[in-house]
Parts: structure tokens; C-alpha cells; sequence
């Protein structure tokens, strides 16, 4: 438990820095309006409160944790407006006005800064980009463990972390390709991604270039993936580059803000480490979506296939993946 709440602040990291400052220039706008019945300011003590809230707020509630610096950045303006014009709306009038105009215009406040900086309404005319996102783990567990869960390869489905990844196989004779046939509930059909090994070293390096053939998938998926294990005796470290292709600058910005990339590694790590400790399959749970868009908007890659199955190359359907058609209606 410690080490996931551990993993969590690392990757609020940024979060907390940016509320920090801005939480710490709200105070001091803030001015001395609120009386003082202790040594300390009673501004400086509900700002140390707010800081001390922020990774508690962030660890239990993940996917509400945008609001943070929704909240910091909406605090600092208002009394930065507050401080240019005490007459204005949110300058000092009482607590009758506090409770009836101020509070109300505080919350639309939020709102709008959730819609500005949020919203995906710059992503139709923002422009594609190439970009790189990089991520560091560290655990425990032996390489090998650490290798079969973070690169997908035959013969070892098991051990993969992927909710929607239901087989793994070679998609062509050389055996530099491998398929992912995927399902996410609930939806019918499945789905494929290829994935084109450019180099690999058995339990230290690999590099692929992932690519969805059919199915749903998010606009950041798509790319090219590097993992570099380093064994350092008493842990096991996993560098992690993904160049993904076609991002608009709003999700490369939130993105790296947020740490979104070290966040669904660390989950594929933590259903890792559960699979090794409980001796049962675990899939990871990511749940960190709040920036991206909703599941029914994801993009829908071109379907290359009527079957919405196929086999690896050379190789009969075996029974179990009939059985699973046949209950998913496929064929």
C-alpha cells in the first residue's frame, strides 16, 4: 500500500509544485482580511491546510485530480482581483455577499477554467505533432518477470498486464511481428494491433512500433515504443520512451503535466507485481482518463478484416479461441 501511494505523489509530482506556487501567491494577495486567533495568519494556515490535502485528494479521489490546479489557478485569480479591485465582485463585502454572489461566481469561475483547459474544443484545428514521452520504474521483482509483462510475446499471454489484450501470436514467418488481438467490453467485435520489433534483447531492450489495424484505440497509442531494463541488484529499474505520432499540443501538454505516460506504466507494474504476488492473472486498471476523451468518442481504426478474427501466420484456430467467438458472437 505504501509503495502505491508512493507511486501516485511521484507522478503528482508537477501537479503539487504548480498548486504549491500558486497557493502560496493566493495567500499572499489574499492580504490580512481574515482575523488571527493563533501566533499564525489565518490566511498562511488555510493555505498550509490546502497543500496538505492536495496528494490525500490526489490518491483517493484519481480521477477527479484536475481539479487541483482548476482550483489553484481559479483561488489565485480571484484574489488577484480581489486585491486590484476591492470594490469589484470578489473584493471584501461581507459574508452575506461571500455566500450569495461570491461562492456562486467562484464555482462558474472553475467551471469555465475546466472548459478552457480541459475541453477539447483546440483539438479540431490544433495542429499534429510529434512527440516523446518518457517514464522510469522501479520494483522488486526479478527481470524476467519485469520482461514477459512489459513486452508482449508469444507463448507467455499470461503474464501480460493489458485489460483488452486477449492473445498474443506471430503475424508473419520471420517472427519481427506479433498481433494482439484485443476486446473491450461492451463492445462486440475485436480488435488488432501489430506490433513490428525492430530490435530486441532477450530481457534487456527491446524497441517496436505499434500500430491498430482495427479496433478502438486513444490518439496517443499509435507510436514507437523503447524499453531498456537495468538490473541494479537489490531492484530492477524499466526506462520507457514512447514517440507517439499525430498528438495535438493540448494532450502532449496535460500529458506531460500530468504524468499520463508514467501513469498507465506504473499500472501495467502494479498488476504486474500483483500477478507475482497472488499467483493469480491481474490486468491493470489504469482509470486515468480525465484529460482524454470519453471511451465513446475514441478514435475507430480502419477494419481490415470481415472475420474480426485472424490466426498467426501458418496456424489452425484452436479450440478455446472457437469457444471465445462463438460466445462473442463472431462467428
Amino acid at each position: 500500500m505504501l509503495t502505491l501511494y508512493r507511486r501516485q505523489i511521484y507522478h503528482d509530482r508537477r501537479r503539487i509544485a504548480l498548486a504549491a506556487v500558486l497557493t502560496l501567491a493566493a495567500g499572499h494577495f489574499f492580504g490580512d482580511l481574515l482575523p488571527d486567533p493563533l501566533s499564525i495568519a489565518t490566511e498562511t494556515l488555510l493555505a498550509l491546510a490546502f497543500l496538505a490535502l492536495i496528494p490525500v485528494f490526489t490518491a483517493h479521489f484519481r480521477a477527479k485530480r484536475h481539479w487541483v490546479e482548476i482550483t489553484a489557478i481559479g483561488t489565485l485569480i480571484v484574489t488577484l482581483t480581489g486585491s486590484l479591485f476591492p470594490s469589484g465582485v470578489f473584493g471584501w463585502h461581507g459574508l452575506a455577499v461571500m455566500l450569495l454572489l461570491q461562492i456562486p461566481a467562484f464555482c462558474a469561475l472553475l467551471l469555465g477554467l475546466k472548459q478552457l483547459i480541459y475541453g477539447p474544443w483546440s483539438d479540431s484545428f490544433a495542429p499534429r505533432r510529434r512527440y516523446l514521452m518518457e517514464t522510469t520504474l522501479c520494483s522488486r521483482l526479478p527481470v524476467d518477470e519485469l520482461w514477459y509483462g512489459m513486452v508482449p510475446i508469444p507463448g507467455f499471454a499470461d503474464r501480460n498486464p493489458d485489460r483488452d489484450v486477449v492473445s498474443i501470436e506471430f503475424a508473419d514467418a520471420c517472427k519481427s511481428v506479433v498481433r494482439l488481438t484485443t476486446w473491450v467490453p461492451p463492445h462486440a467485435g475485436t480488435g488488432e494491433v501489430l506490433l513490428e520489433f525492430h530490435e530486441i534483447t532477450a530481457l534487456k531492450h527491446a524497441r517496436f512500433h505499434l500500430k491498430v489495424m482495427r479496433g478502438h484505440t486513444a490518439p496517443c497509442a499509435q507510436g514507437e515504443t523503447e524499453m531498456v531494463f537495468e538490473d541494479r541488484g537489490r531492484h530492477r529499474v524499466v526506462h520507457l520512451r514512447h514517440k507517439v505520432t499525430g498528438l495535438s499540443p493540448r494532450r502532449a501538454i496535460l500529458g506531460y503535466f500530468d504524468d499520463t505516460f508514467g501513469r498507465l506504466m506504473t499500472a501495467r507494474l502494479n498488476a504486474i507485481e500483483t500477478r507475482v504476488a497472488t499467483g493469480r492473472p491481474a490486468k491493470a486498471v489504469s482509470g486515468f482518463t480525465c484529460w482524454l476523451r470519453p471511451g465513446a468518442e475514441v478514435d475507430l481504426a480502419r477494419d481490415t478484416d470481415t472475420t474480426g478474427y485472424r490466426t498467426a501466420y501458418g496456424r489452425q484456430r484452436s479450440a478455446d479461441e472457437t469457444k471465445a467467438l462463438q460466445t462473442l458472437g463472431r462467428i
